[in-house]
């Protein structure tokens, strides 16, 4: 039943197609030891104090008044060059940019943060 599963979606898998039984074993092999190495790297977030003064420093940034004036001002160029440009893409990527540093270190730490 595997083999089956095996030949009739590999060809999809571009990596797993026309490889041998051995090489896509090995394949899994890695794929498997890489999921068990890294998996004790999940709780990355959660200690160690080395970079906190960094983190503090740079969060603090983004979350204050530096961030809102980049937020804003990358909206407005983006609004300017859309006015100039006859084109929306400018103040899309103008407001993504800006909901990126509104939002983005309190999404950040709550994924590095989550505990599972």
């Amino acid at each position: 039943m595997m083999r089956k599963y095996v030949a009739q979606y590999s060809k999809f898998i571009p990596a797993l197609y026309g490889r041998t039984k051995r090489d896509k074993a090995l394949i899994a092999l890695f794929a498997l030891l890489s999921v068990i190495i890294l998996a004790g790297n999940s709780y990355a977030g959660t200690t160690g104090t080395e970079f906190q003064g960094a983190y503090a420093l740079i969060s603090g940034w983004t979350t204050g008044f530096l961030g809102k004036i980049i937020a804003l001002t990358t909206f407005l160029v983006g609004l300017a060059g859309t006015i100039i440009r006859q084109n929306l893409y400018p103040v899309v990527v103008g407001l993504a940019v800006a909901l990126t540093v509104a939002l983005g270190p309190s999404i950040i730490e709550a994924i590095a943060t989550a505990t599972f």
